[in-house]
């Protein structure tokens, strides 16, 4: 069996300063020669290492050179890629996060030997010693805004993950109505979008609802599943932290499967797959709304103006982007303010909910044990619908505290018979009530039962 251990021994190598290939081969077998990580899963770790090492190193290696010469350019990458790793641990805190040893003495050696040949590089290349006036990792950032600026316009720097304070859930009328009926591709209609309530009448708005293409009918279905609600509040929830923070709505699929209820810092296979095919769905589907009735009554706009939202689900474009770390990502950009957000805010129909309760833990003895559940797509959706009507129940005061789990359970998709299946989510239920009481969402609740049969749950506020 071939011993993959890295060697921290080196010859003198020699390589051609006028050819890219070979100062990128040279590079390369830098980074394997001061390999400092665990032997446990060194080639995973070398991947991190060394795939940073040469993008940099080749960014900056193909920079303009405003006279100076390529060879300079990359003596020079090759100092800032290795001191970036060697003399600023901190910096590379992030990728060595599971390194648990300290480098061992014949590493510092290496390390110090391979900065020493560095250096002669430079000189054969006619390079005095380089000093950077700023950290390498700020003078790696510095060099990579100005390559995708030169030479990659098109690329998208994606500000770093971060999990926003609030979470936001639509609850306007056109977003409960495509889930609770057939309107996807159901042509025009007059949806009730204000009940009639004391001297205040019933209100309507037209509404129309389809896809770019009649045939995805078939393919997506004429009504929003629990899933792809969840999916549309992440990314109104990540749009609105992004926009405070004025920064570019630029995500990737993780830091959406991160801003869904019981959501992890990666998204599994199956999860990726669910996540971007709900996030296909609803940019190809169009929704047009004349809210101009509704508006005029709340006196959001004057009675001779006029309101019509029409656009698709999500504007959002698939990009190639890179991090701020020089990691290239697929990720997705937010073109526009969503239309359902903008809308139901305008008619105040967003519910807000601190991001604290969106994880989710074991109960033992009553209380969160720390450890984190585990979600299917059902669990999750059953969560979410779960977190939605307590929101609606706090917010109005006329709504039923009565939550049925048949409801529950037919919202979020499940069609299962078989009562084993059926017991685990009302356990499931149960346990999402008694954590929320123990983080202080609720008060309590009270079990509904029908003969033997828990049917559901009464909320106490």
């Amino acid at each position: 069996m071939k011993d993959k251990t890295p060697n921290t021994t080196h010859e003198k190598a020699a390589p051609d300063l006028s050819d890219p290939f070979s100062i990128l081969n040279e590079i390369s077998r830098y980074s394997r020669i001061i390999d400092p990580f665990d032997r446990l899963a060194s080639e995973a770790r070398l991947f991190a290492f060394t795939g940073l090492s040469m993008g940099a190193s080749a960014a900056i290696a193909i920079l303009p050179t405003e006279g100076r010469s390529y060879s300079y350019n990359a003596a020079v990458s090759l100092y800032a890629a290795l001191f970036f790793f060697t003399l600023f641990p901190d910096k590379t805190k992030p990728l060595l996060r599971d390194v648990k040893k300290p480098l061992a003495e014949k590493d510092k050696k290496a390390i110090g030997k391979i900065a020493k040949d560095v250096d002669e590089l430079c000189t054969a290349a006619g390079v005095n010693k380089v000093f950077f006036d700023e950290t390498a990792a700020e003078r790696l950032e510095k060099v990579f805004k100005e390559y995708t600026a030169a030479h990659a316009p098109q690329a998208q720097i994606i500000a770093p993950p971060r999990n926003p304070d609030f979470h936001t859930m639509l609850n306007d009328a056109v977003t409960n109505k495509m889930q609770a009926a057939d309107a996807i591709g159901a042509g025009a209609f007059d949806l009730v979008v204000s009940n009639k309530t004391g001297k205040r009448p019933e209100i309507s708005a037209y509404t129309l609802l389809n896809y770019d293409d009649d045939a995805n009918i078939a393919k997506y279905g004429t009504r929003l599943t629990e899933y792809e609600r969840q999916v549309s509040d992440a990314i109104t929830t990540l749009y609105i932290d992004a926009e405070k923070a004025g920064e570019a709505p630029i995500f990737t699929i993780d830091t959406i499967f991160r801003a869904m209820p019981g959501g992890s810092d990666k998204a599994q296979p199956q999860q990726r797959n669910r996540i971007k095919n709900a996030i296909e769905k609803l940019s190809t589907l169009n929704v047009e709304i004349d809210a101009t009735e509704q508006l005029r009554k709340y006196g959001i706009i004057g009675q001779d103006e006029k309101r019509v939202y029409k656009s698709h689900f999500l504007q959002i474009t698939a990009v190639e982007a890179i991090t701020k770390n020089a990691v290239p990502v697929n990720a997705y950009r937010i073109d526009a303010k969503p239309i359902l957000y903008d809308y139901a805010a305008q008619v105040k129909q967003l519910l807000t909910i601190p991001a604290k309760y969106l994880s989710f833990e074991k109960m033992k003895h009553g209380a969160p044990s720390g450890e984190t559940v585990k979600l299917t797509e059902e669990r999750s959706s059953i969560a979410n619908y779960l977190l939605r009507r307590i929101l609606i129940i706090k917010n109005d005061a006329r709504q039923s505290r009565t939550i049925s789990f048949n409801t529950v359970f037919t919202t979020a998709g499940i069609t299962t018979t078989d009562r084993h299946q059926i017991a685990d989510y009302k356990r499931f239920c149960m346990e999402r009530l008694d954590e929320w009481k123990a983080k202080g969402l609720i008060k309590g609740y009270t079990v509904k039962k029908s003969g033997r049969a828990t049917t559901g749950a009464i909320i106490d506020l």
